[in-house]
């Protein structure tokens, strides 16, 4: 029923006739604010990374050891914070120079790995001193034991001629491979192919959350993202490289969702729930983790 009139309120606590006006005013906003305050269990703690750009390194291989690096270091300062689910962005693990200039759809090759299969645990097989993605990701969800989304340049056989998707990989707190998502909607035409349909992929988490998976564009048009989220799905991690938060929190307000967004541009990471920032932002001049607890309203 209704709270009632301040008035009112005094009518069942006669003391607080006794107190200042003002300090009546301040407890009645407490006991407001209290009220206010979210009921529900938290559902999990979600952390976005912010991974700036790098240069290209003297090679290929010392490029991706160096960001396999970063990345763990990021996973691992999730994890201290207490998350369950950590979202890399776009492009983060290739170099400032190729994702700028994807002209060629052989400049981003190098960088490219094939894709594992669901179900599969790279890390378990892994050389020690590999430096490859696929593999190295798997080892850092499983000795951080979060889940971590990562995207990269992904490889996979069709026919006679090899496939080169824009690809978020998820990785369970084991190191499992939840999820491989292939970007519908590319904006590098010239370096990555775009499924022949729309991609739709959903992930289970230990903590009883499933997700959906979209990508940078994808946000701009209905699949795969509206329709997931029309099929009831009320969370989704989002790697993306677009500018300014204000395309996430639109989305997140219009289909009411959690959206955890990690982008490539500084300081732009987060995450959203029906339209509203809900973690901090990120630092604009350095690598960081933000993190926001998720409640099941």
């Amino acid at each position: 029923g209704s709270c009632g009139t301040p008035a009112s309120l005094l009518s069942h606590f006669p003391r607080m006739a006794l107190l200042s006006p003002l300090t009546q005013v301040l407890l009645l906003v407490a006991v407001f604010a209290i009220s206010a305050l979210p009921t529900s269990k938290p559902l999990y703690t979600a952390a976005v990374a912010q991974h700036l750009a790098r240069a290209p390194g003297p090679s290929v291989a010392q490029f991706k050891a160096e960001t396999l690096q970063e990345f763990r270091g990021s996973a691992m300062m999730a994890r201290d914070k207490g998350a369950d689910l950590v979202v890399f962005p776009e492009f983060g693990m290739i170099d400032a120079n190729t994702s700028n200039k994807c002209l060629l759809r052989d400049v981003v090759t190098p960088y490219c790995e094939e894709l594992p299969p669901v179900g599969s645990n790279p890390c378990a097989t892994a050389r020690s001193n590999s430096s490859l993605y696929v593999p190295g990701a798997s080892c850092i969800a499983r000795d951080a034991g979060i889940v971590v989304a990562i995207n990269m340049c992904g490889l996979q056989e069709n026919g006679t001629h090899t496939k080169q998707y824009n690809s978020e990989l998820v990785f369970s707190e084991t190191g499992v491979v939840l999820a491989v998502y292939n970007k519908v909607h590319v904006f590098d035409h010239p370096c990555f192919d775009e499924p022949a349909s729309p991609d739709l992929v959903t992930f289970n988490t230990s903590f009883g959350v499933e997700f959906g998976v979209f990508t940078c564009k994808d946000i701009l048009f209905h699949d795969p993202a509206v329709t997931l989220a029309s099929r009831g799905i009320r969370h989704f991690i989002f790697s993306n490289a677009i500018p300014g938060p204000v395309v996430q929190a639109a989305w997140s307000k219009l289909h009411g969702t959690t959206l955890i967004g990690s982008d490539g541009w500084a300081g732009d990471s987060g995450v959203w729930i029906n339209g509203s920032r809900v973690s901090a932002v990120p630092k604009r001049d350095e690598d960081d983790v933000v993190t926001a607890i998720v409640y099941d309203y």
